[in-house]
């Protein structure tokens, strides 16, 4: 009895150590600074969502993403009414296909919200590059061309220095 007893609290004892952690995955979903319309601020922001029992599903990811951030002080960089039209993993490099934003986004505005879902998709799978297509506009993006610095702090100008 005795030797039941001590190994039912070695038992305890080992797993009282271990993180259940990994049970609740979460992925970066990056998004823009409300505030970047003052041009003051870095414009993009990232937020953690739960995507536990979803890891490696890409469809899942973009309609998660699509729906928008859950914080405050973030906005979707893509209109309301983009959708997702189909999303494919070819040799590491991610296919994602929206529907016609064009009505909606600049070219400017269309290049940042790829840069924004690109940091996601990077993020979420070991892919080199993503190629973003809405209607007749192509952005292409991957690891070595598109650098993000993630700093709590904000950058320096001669201003405050």
């Amino acid at each position: 009895m005795k030797r039941w007893l001590f190994g039912a609290l070695a038992v305890c004892l080992l797993l009282s150590g271990c993180r259940l952690d990994s049970a609740y995955d979460t992925a970066s979903f990056y998004y823009l600074d409300a505030g970047y319309a003052d041009r003051m601020s870095d414009p993009i922001r990232k937020e953690q969502k739960e995507i536990t029992g979803h890891a490696g599903d890409l469809s899942y990811l973009m309609h998660l993403y699509l729906m928008g951030p859950s914080g405050e002080g973030l906005k979707s960089p893509l209109p309301g009414s983009c959708t997702l039209i189909s999303i494919e993993n070819r040799e590491g490099v991610i296919q994602v296909k929206l529907s016609d934003t064009r009505s909606s986004l600049t070219e400017s505005e269309f290049s940042l919200a790829c840069a924004c879902l690109t940091l996601t998709i990077l993020d979420f799978t070991q892919a080199q590059a993503v190629t973003i297509t809405s209607g007749t506009r192509k952005v292409s993006m991957n690891t070595q061309t598109l650098t993000l610095y993630d700093s709590g702090t904000p950058a320096a100008t001669e201003e405050t220095q």
